[in-house]
């Protein structure tokens, strides 16, 4: 290129300022492919790390990753892939605690594959792993979901009752010759 005329250098300027910018968005779109590649193989790790401590693992620990802590975070990665590994381990896991953390990481999730699993969490026995079922349930699919709202009897009607009927049977035992 003749860069004799002032017309032809401001060309020239255009030209290689054109063929950095390119250069530069090639080079991010490269760097972010990278990134990309490295992040999915981080979460792979990480899912695969999470998946052992929830199978092996302790509920809680006070110096390394419990099952609560694995839970916690397959639910802050969102990846679907943990999807049935909680959903198998709401199913037979004993501890309301954990069960109640894997419910709300399934609604922080918000994969449709967990909806049968919650459903039937409606169903438990324990009022507030019912209502986190419910709350994910609604996270998920946008619907309101009934469930039953009693819990165990309240200690204090409890007592009053146990209190009224232990009177009424005294003054029933009084009352005989």
């Amino acid at each position: 290129m003749n860069r004799d005329s002032p017309n032809d250098e401001v060309k020239y300027i255009k030209f290689a300022t054109l063929m950095f910018l390119s250069f530069l968005l090639w080079s991010q779109q490269s760097v972010g492919s990278q990134q990309q590649a490295q992040a999915a193989g981080n979460n792979d790790a990480l899912l695969a790390k999470c998946t052992k401590i929830l199978n092996y693992g302790e509920q809680q620990h006070l110096y390394k990753p419990s099952k609560l802590d694995a839970v916690s975070t397959l639910g802050l990665l969102g990846d679907e892939r943990a999807v049935p590994i909680l959903v198998e381990h709401l199913q037979n896991e004993e501890n309301d605690n954990l069960r109640l953390q894997i419910t709300k990481t399934l609604g922080w999730i918000g994969s449709t594959n967990a909806v049968p699993a919650l459903e039937n969490v409606l169903h438990d026995k324990y009022p507030l792993l019912r209502q986190q079922a419910a709350t994910a349930l609604k996270d998920i699919t946008g619907k309101d979901y009934e469930y039953d709202k009693t819990g165990p009897p309240d200690m204090k009607k409890l007592r009053e009752f146990i209190r009224t009927s232990t009177n009424a049977a005294d003054k029933t035992t009084e009352s005989k010759p």
